[in-house]
C-alpha cells in the first residue's frame, strides 16, 4: 500500500475499507502513520484483538440479526411471510427443523444476512425450510428430487402474496437439490481436499498475521459452546486450520501510534458479518476517533447508504470535516414491508415508535430531495447497487438468485 502511495506520488494517503480492509487499513496506520491523512473503517474487523475474534463474534452477530431483528420484522407482517405473530411461534418453526435442515438453512441465512434489501428472501428460507422439512418427514424417498418439486409445486408457502409465495416455492427447491447433494452420499472419506487461491489466502492471512489457538482441546471447547449457543451459525467454528498452523510469523503492530483524529468508525448495528462489538473495541482503543452507527439496519457496508446523514458526513471526513460529536446516530431505512404504505397496526406502530427513540438521528430525506452528496443521485444509485452487489454476493450470484423465482 505505501508503494502504491510512493508510486502515485502522494505525500498522504485518503483509505476507505470494508471489513478485512479495515485490518489492512488500522495495519497501515499503525506502521506509517505520516502518511494517512483521512482514513474510514467501514463494517469492522475487531483492530484491536487477533483475527479469530471477529471470528467468534460472527455467530453471535448473526443471532442477535435473526432474534433481535428479522423475526420480530416477520412477525409485524404474518400474512407476508407465515412465520406466526410472535417470536415463540416463529422459533418453533426452526426448532422443528432437524439438523440437515438446520444446515442447509444456516448456508441461507448466512448468505441473505448482508443487506436490508434481501431481508425478505432470509426470511423467507425458513418458510422453504419448514416446507423441506414437512417433505422429509413424510416422502418415503426424500433424496427424490422430482417428487419433492411436485410436492412444492402442489404446496402454497404464502397464501396471501403470490411472489412471496413464489420465492418461497423456488427456495425450497433450491434447499432440497441442496439436501440431496449434501446429504444422499455424505460420506466423503478418502476425497481429497484443496483450497482455492482465495481460501488459501486466507488461512494464510488469518494463521500467520495474529495470534491464534493453537491448543486443539481449547478449540473444541470453543466449538462445543458455540454449538449450543448459536446452533444455526456455529459452521464458523468448524475449520480448524490455524491449530496446526504453528502460530504467527509476525508482530502485530500498535495501535497507539495512529492519529485516530483522522479516523471515522462507519458501522450498522445489526451487521451480521463484522459485529458492532468490533466498532465499539476500536473507538475504546482510538480516544480521538469518531464513530457513525445506524442502529435499526443490518446493512454490511453501510457506506454509501443513499442518505442525508450517514453519506453526507463520510463525504464531509474525506474533505477535511470533522463531526461535531464523538458519536453520530443515523436514522435507518425501513426493511421492505415496513415501508409500505399498507404497513399498519400494532405491530408497526411498535416499530416506528422504536426507531423514533432513537436519539440524534437526522430526518429522512423528502420524496424526490436531491442528496447534496451527489451531483447526479441516479446515477450514484445505479453505481451504489453494483458496488454493493460485488461487494457481498457470491461469484455464482446469478444461478443463486435465478432459483428464487423459478418455477420450472
Amino acid at each position: 500500500m505505501d508503494v502504491l502511495r510512493a508510486i502515485l506520488g502522494d505525500k498522504q494517503l485518503n483509505f476507505l475499507g470494508y471489513s478485512y480492509g479495515t485490518w489492512l487499513g488500522a495495519r497501515y496506520a499503525s506502521l506509517f502513520p505520516d502518511q494517512v491523512n483521512r482514513m474510514v473503517l467501514i463494517g469492522l474487523m475487531d483492530v484491536t484483538k487477533p483475527f479469530e475474534t471477529t471470528v467468534f463474534r460472527t455467530p453471535l452477530a448473526r443471532q442477535r440479526l435473526l432474534d433481535e431483528w428479522l423475526i420480530p420484522y416477520a412477525n409485524r407482517h404474518p400474512a407476508a411471510f407465515e412465520l406466526g405473530e410472535t417470536h415463540e411461534a416463529t422459533q418453533s418453526i426452526l426448532n422443528q427443523l432437524d439438523t440437515r435442515v438446520q444446515h442447509i438453512l444456516a448456508g441461507h441465512l448466512a448468505r441473505e444476512g448482508y443487506r436490508r434489501v434481501d431481508a425478505n428472501n432470509y426470511l423467507l428460507g425458513i418458510n422453504a425450510a419448514k416446507g423441506l422439512q414437512e417433505f422429509i418427514a413424510g416422502a418415503a424417498k426424500p433424496f427424490d428430487r422430482a417428487a419433492a418439486v411436485s410436492a412444492f409445486q402442489n404446496r402454497t408457502f404464502v397464501s396471501a402474496d403470490v411472489t412471496q409465495d413464489r420465492i418461497a416455492r423456488g427456495l425450497a427447491k433450491q434447499f432440497h437439490e441442496a439436501f440431496a447433494n449434501t446429504w444422499e452420499w455424505p460420506d466423503a472419506r478418502g476425497k481429497s481436499v484443496s483450497l482455492d487461491a482465495r481460501t488459501a489466502v486466507y488461512w494464510a492471512v488469518r494463521c500467520n498475521d495474529s495470534a491464534t489457538i493453537n491448543d486443539i482441546d481449547e478449540w473444541h471447547r470453543i466449538t462445543r459452546n458455540a454449538w449450543q449457543a448459536y446452533p444455526l451459525f456455529a459452521g464458523l467454528f468448524a475449520p480448524s486450520v490455524c491449530v496446526s498452523w504453528g502460530g504467527p510469523s509476525v508482530e502485530t503492530p500498535s495501535l497507539a501510534k495512529i492519529n485516530s483524529s483522522n479516523v471515522l468508525l462507519v458501522q450498522s448495528h445489526f451487521d451480521a458479518a463484522t459485529a458492532v462489538e468490533n466498532a465499539e473495541a476500536a473507538l475504546a482503543a482510538l480516544p480521538h476517533a469518531h464513530l457513525l452507527t445506524v442502529p435499526h439496519d443490518f446493512d454490511y457496508g453501510v457506506y454509501p447508504y443513499m442518505d442525508n446523514c450517514v453519506d453526507e458526513t463520510v463525504v464531509a471526513f474525506l474533505l477535511g470535516e470533522k463531526p461535531v460529536s464523538r458519536k453520530t446516530t443515523c436514522r435507518a431505512h425501513p426493511l421492505p414491508w415496513d415501508a409500505r404504505p399498507a404497513a399498519s397496526g400494532h405491530g408497526a406502530m411498535a416499530y416506528a415508535a422504536g426507531v423514533d427513540d432513537v436519539v440524534g438521528m437526522s430526518q429522512p430525506l423528502p420524496q424526490g430531495h436531491p442528496m447534496r452528496a451527489y451531483k447526479d443521485p441516479a446515477m450514484a444509485s445505479a453505481l451504489i447497487q453494483r458496488f454493493k452487489e460485488g461487494l457481498v454476493m457470491p461469484l455464482d450470484a446469478q444461478s443463486v438468485r435465478a432459483t428464487f423465482t423459478d418455477d420450472r
